[in-house]
């Protein structure tokens, strides 16, 4: 298996750490192999999948669904750099109303797992960042 799975302060939330190829040429980095996340316990039936592209300084979040619209996300940065939060909105969770807070960046390849309940946000560090959230 090619990913690093590091417990975050809030039941059920991962930080994910996959290889980067690094070459003269660039990075390669696969984010996601069902088998992979089946191994972890992790959901491989995404729901939706979309990006956004934030300038310096812009706060986007607190975002989240109820249930029954609510579902896992897989977050990571394809260019610059976020501060990434999560916040455990799940009433019955240990870790209610806790948050976390991750930098993930496009050059460490890093991501983070949410399950169901979480509410998410960030804030671009870089000139531009962009943000994948499946």
């Amino acid at each position: 298996m090619s990913i690093k799975k590091t417990p975050t302060s809030i039941a059920g939330c991962f930080e994910l750490q996959p290889r980067v190829l690094s070459d003269a040429r660039g990075a390669f980095v696969k984010t996601f192999h069902r088998d992979w996340f089946a191994d972890l316990g992790f959901c491989t039936n995404w729901v939706e999948q979309y990006y956004s592209v934030s300038a310096k300084g812009v706060l986007r979040g607190l975002h989240f669904q109820l249930p029954p619209h609510d579902h896992a996300k897989l977050v990571y940065c394809t260019a610059g750099e976020v501060m990434d939060v999560a916040v455990d909105l799940r009433v019955d969770s240990p870790t209610f109303r806790q948050f976390v807070c991750l930098t993930l960046s496009a050059d460490q390849g890093n991501m983070i797992y949410l399950p169901p309940g979480l509410a998410h946000g960030f804030y671009t560090l870089s000139d531009s960042a962009t943000l994948v959230t499946t």
